[in-house]
């Protein structure tokens, strides 16, 4: 277990269109990991784990198993691509305006979970989450 971040956690949004329901789960707890990514559409769901590195796409009741990149320390590879793009003047491999509306994403949640679940508005959005 963790002090300064959370052991687990799960957030459902709703997307711009209303047809797609996100579900991200994680969970360090207890030795396990997990980090599941479920986008639901009427057409099928996409389910994946990026700490187990799958992605499946389910259709009714079949499930097609798509390919994944090799695993990449993530945090590692951003902080070096981030160093890479100060020193050589190019644009940063995440831009601002992602790297604000990530922050606005998990404000929400955590004002979300200070309401008992209720959704809210993310900033600059009309959309709840």
């Amino acid at each position: 277990m963790t002090r300064e971040t959370e052991d687990s956690f799960a957030l459902t949004c709703l997307l711009s269109n209303p047809s797609i329901v996100a579900v991200v789960t994680g969970s360090r707890a207890m030795g396990g990991r997990a980090g599941v990514i479920e986008l639901a559409g009427a057409r099928g769901q996409l389910l994946a784990d990026h700490v187990h590195g799958f992605v499946h796409l389910v259709r009714g009741s079949e499930l097609l198993t798509l390919p994944v990149p090799a695993h990449l320390p993530t945090v590692r590879e951003t902080l070096r691509a981030f160093v890479r793009a100060l020193r050589e003047g190019t644009d940063f491999p995440i831009s601002i305006e992602d790297g604000l509306r990530a922050v606005a994403i998990a404000d929400a949640a955590y004002r979300s979970a200070e309401r008992g679940g209720d959704g809210v508005a993310i900033a600059g959005s009309s959309l709840m989450s």
